[in-house]
C-alpha cells in the first residue's frame, strides 16, 4: 500500500488570497487610492457594519440573496445574456519586462528548458500551480514515475503503471486533527493502455508520453508507444482513452509490428468473474473471448467495482488468475477502420451520506444508473474557462464563469447536452441549481463533489467589495486588546537579510505583507477611535468607551514603520542585487534568480541563478509553482505603500 498526501493547511489560504489580491486588489488601489480613508470616516459604515447587516460585499442580505441564484431559485440577470456582460477585461500590463522595467533576461539551462514533449506549453510559461503540473515535469528521456500524476477529483491519476497509459487509482480520505489524507492502494488501479498480444505481464515498452493539449480543465497526453490519447478532466467521473484506428501513423506501424494491443490492466486478479452487457459472466481463468457490446463490470477484493463502456461492438479476451494480474485485451480482427476505438473507465463511488450497507448498494445502484445513461459524451481537448464581467453601471458588480467541457461523443454525436456529467464542487453548486443531482455526491479533499449535468456551465457571481479594510469594524469589546498588541507591533523588524532582499520569494513575502498589514490595523484603530469621539449615538458612544483611555501608536511610530516598508518593498520589486527577479527567455514568465543563503547574504550573485537547475530551491519558483501566493504578498505590501505614498 502506498498513500499519497495532500496537506490542507494555512498555506492553502494564503494562496487564495494572495490570488484575489493580484486580480482584484491592486487594480482598485491604483485607480482609488484613497478610497479607504473616505469609507471610514462615514459615520453610516459603523452603524451598519456593527449591527450585522453587511453580508461581507457592501450590500444588505436581502440583497444578496436576489442576486443569488440559490435563494430564490433563479438569477437576477439571465447568465447568458451577452448582452449583459463585457467579452474580458482588457490584459492588468503589456509591458515588456527586460527593455520597459529593466529586468535581467536569463536563459535557461538546456536540462531545465522546455522540451518536445510539452507540445503546445513548450513556447508558453507554465501554468503557474495547474492541478496537472506534475504531469508537466518529465524529461526528454525519462521514464514516468510516481511523482508525475495528478488529483482530479475524484481520481489520482499517474502514467507509471506496469504499461503504457494512464493509471487510475480510486482514493479514500484519511483525516487527522491536523490533515486530511487522499490514500490510494496502488495493486488496486486500473491502466486504460497497450500491452503486447497474449502478455501475461507488463511490457518493458517506455511509457513516456507527449502534451497534445492543455487547458485549464484538462490535459491530454499522447503516448509515444501506441497511437492512444486521453484528455484527462478535473471532475470528470470517467477517464477515457482514445484508441486511434489509423494504420499510418509511426506509433501505429510500431504497434503492429510490436503485436500491441488495447489493454485494460491490473496489478490484482479479480474476486469474482466480469459481467459483459449486465448479464453474462465471462470466464477469465480459461482466457475466454467474448463480445461485449456497451461495457464490462470489474469487481475486485477490496470492494471497488469498476464499469468498462466501449465505443462499438469489439472483442476481447480476459486474464485473470488468483494472485495474478487482470487483463483484458482487445482481440484483433482483419477490419482496418480509421474510427477511432474509444474505452471509458469509471468507478462505482461511495456515498457521502449513506449509514448502513443497504443505503450503499442503493446509492451504487443509482449512480451506476447515472454512468450508463451519460457514457457517451466525454470532455474533449478544447476545455475552456472564461469569465465576463457587467458594465452597465461602470462597476462590475457581477461575473460570469464560464466553463466549456468541450464535449465529444462516443457515438457520433447521439447524446444530448443535459446527458453530460461532471462532478461540481461545493462553490459551484451553490451556483448552478438544478443542474446538481444531490443524491449523487462523494467525498473530496476539497469537500463533497455532485454530478451535475450540461455540455457548459454558466455560473454568476456576486462580486465583494475589495478594500484596506473589511466591512465590518472589530466589535468595541476588543478594542482595548487590539491596541495592546499594536503598541509593539508597530516597532516591528523585517529581518535584516529580506530588508537587503537576501532570500526566498515566500517568506520574504510574508515578513514584507506582516507590516503593511500591522499598518493598516493601527490606520483603522486610529480613525475609529477619532470617529467615535466626534459622533453621536449608541454605536459611537460604545467606541469612544472602548478607545477611552487607550496609547494608541505615534505619528513618529507610524513613519518609521513606513519608511521600513518602503525600503523593503522597494528592494524587492525594483533594487535586489541579491535575489532579482529575471525574466526567463525560455518560459516567458518572472522568476526569481534564487538565493544560496549563507550568514545573511546570497552567496550567488546574477547570472547565477541556481533557481533554474534546483526544482525544490524557493519552493519550485523556477518551475513556476506557488506564483501566485509568493508574489500576492509583494504585491499587497506594494499596495499598501502605494496607499500611503502616491508618489512613490
Amino acid at each position: 500500500r502506498r498513500s499519497w498526501e495532500f496537506l490542507k493547511s494555512t498555506r492553502g489560504i494564503s494562496m487564495i488570497l494572495a490570488l484575489l489580491l493580484l486580480v482584484i486588489l491592486v487594480p482598485i488601489v491604483s485607480v482609488y487610492p484613497s478610497r479607504n480613508k473616505a469609507r471610514v470616516s462615514s459615520m453610516s459604515s459603523i452603524t451598519d457594519t456593527v449591527k450585522g447587516t453587511s453580508n461581507g460585499n457592501g450590500t444588505s442580505a436581502n440583497a444578496y440573496d436576489n442576486a443569488n441564484p440559490n435563494s430564490s431559485g433563479s438569477l437576477a440577470m439571465d447568465p447568458k445574456d451577452a448582452s449583459f456582460f463585457t467579452s474580458r477585461i482588457p490584459p492588468f500590463s503589456t509591458l515588456d519586462p527586460v527593455y520597459d522595467l529593466n529586468l535581467y533576461r536569463y536563459e535557461r539551462p538546456a536540462n531545465s528548458s522546455p522540451n518536445s514533449r510539452l507540445g503546445p506549453l513548450s513556447r508558453k510559461a507554465l501554468p503557474t500551480n495547474a492541478w496537472y503540473q506534475n504531469l508537466l515535469r518529465l524529461g526528454l528521456e525519462e521514464e514516468p514515475t510516481r511523482d508525475h500524476r495528478a488529483y482530479t477529483i475524484p481520481y489520482v491519476i499517474d502514467v507509471a503503471g506496469d504499461i503504457p497509459g494512464v493509471r487510475i487509482h480510486g482514493t479514500r480520505l484519511d483525516a487527522t486533527p491536523s490533515q486530511i489524507t487522499v490514500t490510494v492502494d496502488e495493486p488496486y488501479a486500473l491502466i486504460l493502455g497497450a500491452m503486447a498480444d497474449g502478455a501475461t505481464q507488463g511490457t518493458s515498452l517506455g511509457k513516456g508520453y507527449e502534451v497534445h493539449q492543455a487547458t485549464d480543465l484538462g490535459i491530454t497526453l499522447q503516448w509515444e508507444a501506441f497511437d492512444m490519447k486521453s484528455t484527462l478532466a478535473r471532475g470528470s467521473p470517467y477517464v477515457t482513452m482514445v484508441y486511434n484506428g489509423a494504420v499510418t501513423t509511426p506509433s501505429a506501424v510500431t504497434a503492429r509490428s510490436l503485436g500491441l494491443l488495447p489493454t485494460v490492466y491490473s496489478q490484482t486478479s479479480l474476486s469474482d468473474s466480469p459481467i459483459a452487457d449486465t448479464n453474462r459472466r465471462v470466464n477469465c481463468e480459461s482466457g475466454e473471448v467474448f463480445r461485449v457490446e456497451e461495457e464490462v463490470q470489474l469487481n475486485f477484493v477490496n470492494g471497488q467495482r469498476w464499469v468498462l463502456f466501449v465505443s462499438d461492438a469489439i472483442d476481447m479476451k480476459c486474464q485473470s488468475n488468483q494472485g495474478g494480474p487482470t487483463i483484458l485485451q482487445v482481440v484483433p480482427d482483419n477490419n482496418d477502420t480509421e474510427s477511432p476505438l474509444i474505452i471509458r473507465a469509471a468507478l462505482i463511488m461511495p456515498s457521502m451520506n449513506s449509514e448502513s450497507m443497504d443505503g450503499d448498494e442503493a446509492f451504487a445502484t443509482e449512480y451506476l444508473g447515472q454512468l450508463r445513461s451519460s457514457k457517451d459524451l466525454f470532455p474533449g481537448e478544447l476545455t475552456s474557462v472564461s469569465q465576463s464581467f457587467d458594465v452597465e453601471s461602470g462597476t462590475a458588480n457581477y461575473a460570469k464563469i464560464s466553463f466549456d467541457w468541450d464535449p465529444q461523443s462516443m457515438n457520433s454525436g447521439s447524446g444530448a447536452a443535459s446527458d453530460m456529467i461532471m462532478f461540481a464542487l461545493p462553490h459551484h453548486k451553490d451556483l448552478m441549481g438544478a443542474s446538481v443531482m444531490t443524491t449523487l455526491c462523494t467525498p473530496s479533499l476539497i469537500g463533497p463533489v455532485c454530478l451535475a449535468k450540461g455540455t457548459t456551465w454558466d455560473m454568476v457571481e456576486q462580486l465583494p467589495v475589495v478594500d484596506f479594510q473589511a466591512p465590518r469594524h472589530p466589535d468595541p469589546s476588543h478594542i482595548p486588546a487590539i491596541a495592546a498588541a499594536l503598541k509593539d507591533d508597530i516597532r516591528y523588524q523585517i529581518p535584516t537579510n529580506f530588508q537587503i532582499g537576501a532570500g526566498d520569494t515566500y517568506f520574504s513575502g510574508k515578513t514584507v505583507a506582516k507590516l503593511a498589514r500591522i499598518l493598516l490595523i493601527a490606520e483603522e484603530l486610529k480613525d475609529l477611535c477619532e470617529l467615535s469621539y466626534n459622533s453621536e449615538g449608541t454605536i459611537a458612544a460604545e467606541y469612544a468607551a472602548a478607545c477611552n483611555g487607550l496609547e494608541l501608536p505615534s505619528d513618529e511610530d507610524f513613519k518609521t514603520a513606513l519608511d521600513q516598508l518602503r525600503g523593503a518593498v522597494t528592494v524587492w520589486i525594483k533594487n535586489n542585487d541579491q535575489a532579482p527577479w529575471v525574466y526567463d527567455g525560455k518560459w516567458g514568465g518572472l522568476v526569481s534568480c534564487g538565493c544560496l543563503y549563507s550568514d545573511g547574504i546570497c552567496t550567488n550573485q546574477f547570472p547565477d541563478c541556481p533557481a533554474f537547475t534546483d526544482q525544490g530551491l524557493n519552493f519550485g519558483n523556477g518551475w513556476y509553482n506557488d506564483h501566485h501566493f509568493h508574489y500576492g504578498y509583494h504585491i499587497y505590501s506594494a499596495a499598501v505603500l502605494a496607499h500611503y505614498d502616491e508618489e512613490w
